[in-house]
């Protein structure tokens, strides 16, 4: 420990750091990935920019008496348009913030052309939108994050990465369990939250894995935070898999038991899902984890036992 910080000492001390090894590697993604984040980065400010624009707009109208009805698109830029003042400072304004919002929507579909192009380009993101609920901006978001699979170990290593498990303090006789850590990549959490949102309320498809979700979430309840956490849980079974960007298809490992009846519907057909059930190598431990809890622990393990 150096007492004056100087760029000699600083570089001092990083060399006996790297001298005695005190240090943890870290894996640098590949040049590929950081082109295709690229379009999901600047696709979320792009949105955030057209979102802002549109309460701004909604807001400055209400302030002169002109409340809209709801809408978006096309019938947003007509409410606007009918619903504009005669008072020439209102409309030039309204008229400025509406041309530069018609320009992000335009914008905003170029950049959705040039993700969904890339993902059907990319073999991982084709299989992962094979996944209900899963589209191109969730799979690139997804490979992008994971990039390369071998730096990952285990499958259920992938839940903590992206912040999908619980928080933990544990101090004597102090064990508390709390909420998702949010650690990691927001946006590939949020967009897999989505997805099993989709995969548990919007899909008709029967499967096995809605059928477990929807079952675990009647137990407490629709309205209870222990539902959103368990639609994590489920988000996790979605983003548990080896794909990445960089990576070449590699066969199921035979330690690992991939329920591929989660996703045969009532009549034993195998249905469209086939990525969980061979690609993403969902096992008893990757199902588990998060839940922290023994009984479910063992409900879950109970329930792989029978597919």
């Amino acid at each position: 420990m150096q007492i004056n910080k100087t760029d000699s000492n600083d570089a001092f001390g990083l060399a006996q750091i790297v001298r005695t090894g005190w240090y943890r590697p870290v894996d640098v993604k590949s040049m590929e990935s950081h082109r295709l984040r690229l379009l999901v980065v600047a696709r979320a400010r792009v949105v955030s920019m057209r979102t802002g624009l549109y309460s701004q707009i909604r807001g400055l109208l209400k302030t002169f008496g002109v409340v809209l009805a709801p809408g978006k698109g096309s019938s947003f830029e007509q409410l606007v348009l009918r619903g504009i003042l005669n008072d020439h400072s209102v409309r030039v304004v309204v008229e400025s913030l509406l041309s530069t919002w018609r320009h992000l929507s335009t914008e905003l579909k170029k950049l959705n052309r040039e993700i969904g192009r890339a993902a059907r380009a990319i073999p991982v993101c084709r299989q992962l939108m094979t996944v209900p609920g899963v589209g191109s901006l969730t799979a690139v978001a997804y490979a992008t994050t994971v990039d390369e699979p071998s730096r990952f170990r285990r499958s259920k290593d992938l839940g903590p990465y992206l912040g999908m498990t619980p928080r933990k303090y544990q101090s004597g006789d102090v064990d508390r369990t709390g909420s998702i850590s949010k650690c990691g990549d927001r946006t590939t959490r949020s967009l897999l939250f989505e997805a099993a949102g989709v995969l548990l309320f919007r899909n008709r498809q029967s499967c096995a894995l809605k059928e477990w979700g929807l079952n675990s979430l009647g137990e407490r309840g629709h309205g209870r935070p222990e539902s959103l956490w368990r639609v994590n849980l489920l988000s996790c079974c979605i983003g548990c898999g080896p794909t990445g960007v960089s990576s070449s298809p590699t066969a199921p490992s035979e330690s690992l038991n991939p329920p591929d009846q989660l996703f045969r519907d009532s009549h034993g057909a195998s249905s469209a899902c086939p990525l969980l059930g061979r690609r993403m190598k969902l096992s008893r431990d990757s199902l588990s984890v998060g839940l922290g809890r023994a009984n479910h622990i063992g409900k879950l393990q109970r329930h792989l036992a029978t597919c």
